[in-house]
C-alpha cells in the first residue's frame, strides 16, 4: 500500500531529524499561544 509506505518514510524522517520536529513544535506552540491570546483579548472585549 503507498499510502503506508508514505507515512512510514515521513514518520522515520521525523526521528532521523529532530531539530527540524523540535522547530516544527515550537512553531506550532507558538501559534497555539497567539491563538490563546488572541480569543482571550476577543473574549475581554464582551
Amino acid at each position: 500500500n503507498q499510502s503506508i509506505g508514505q507515512y512510514s518514510s515521513v514518520h522515520e524522517d521525523s526521528f532521523s531529524i529532530p531539530p527540524t520536529n523540535r522547530r516544527l513544535k515550537k512553531a506550532v506552540v507558538g501559534d497555539w499561544d497567539e491563538m490563546m491570546k488572541f480569543k482571550a483579548s476577543q473574549l475581554g472585549k464582551c
